[in-house]
């Protein structure tokens, strides 16, 4: 699963790979989160190459309420068919920028955090997502997404947990937002995860702190 992350976006919002415009006042660069969570708002790349914010937690745009649940991940297997995603699969993808993302590893009744990030020092890691403009019925309107995973099998990821994000090399970022078939099979390359601290457990933390690795 994908569950959180972090986004350390410095620079021109125009100067980012695949953005052609932004709606944002909304995003100031240098823009600096270090444990984004699911129900919170963060940028996301439409497949029409604009940088927005959006809810993360995706609402079907034929929905008259938000799921009782978030919907913040979609199983890359099912998504296609699923009523909550299959729209968005067809007409609606996105990447989510993002620096790097936590996966938690469980020893008996403890759950370790570990955080995983790209080889390249300040490169952004694109993970497949789907979105929906969603109305709610006062009329408030919302961009909406959800983080795709599937099995880490094979992957370094495994042996930390059994699901990850679908990951974008930067090659292929486009081809997944335009295309109307599967996902690009290439991956952007990670380093060796490391520990860190559990203060990022609290939502409520969003410091530096959250991706500097345990000392031991």
């Amino acid at each position: 699963m994908c569950g959180r992350y972090a986004l350390v976006m410095t620079g021109e919002i125009l100067e980012l790979p695949f953005v052609e415009e932004s709606e944002f006042p909304a995003i100031e660069i240098p823009w600096k989160h270090y444990n984004v969570c699911p129900a919170t708002t963060a940028p996301i790349v439409t497949n029409g190459g604009c940088l927005r914010p959006a809810l993360w937690g995706l609402i079907p745009h034929w929905s008259k309420t938000p799921p009782s649940r978030p919907l913040f991940n979609a199983r890359l297997e099912t998504a296609a068919e699923k009523p909550s995603f299959r729209e968005a699969w067809k007409k609606q993808r996105c990447a989510v920028p993002t620096s790097g993302f936590f996966e938690w590893k469980t020893e008996g009744k403890q759950r370790i955090p570990f955080y995983f990030a790209p080889v390249e020092d300040h490169r952004l890691l694109w993970l497949a997502g789907l979105a929906s403009h969603w109305t709610s019925p006062d009329g408030d309107r919302r961009w909406t997404y959800s983080i795709l995973t599937e099995s880490s099998g094979g992957s370094m990821v495994e042996e930390i947990h059994h699901r990850q994000p679908v990951m974008l090399a930067q090659g292929d970022v486009r081809a997944w937002l335009t295309g109307a078939g599967e996902v690009p099979s290439s991956r952007e390359k990670l380093r060796s995860p490391y520990q860190v601290s559990q203060k990022v457990n609290s939502a409520a933390n969003d410091s530096p702190e959250n991706i500097e690795p345990v000392r031991s």
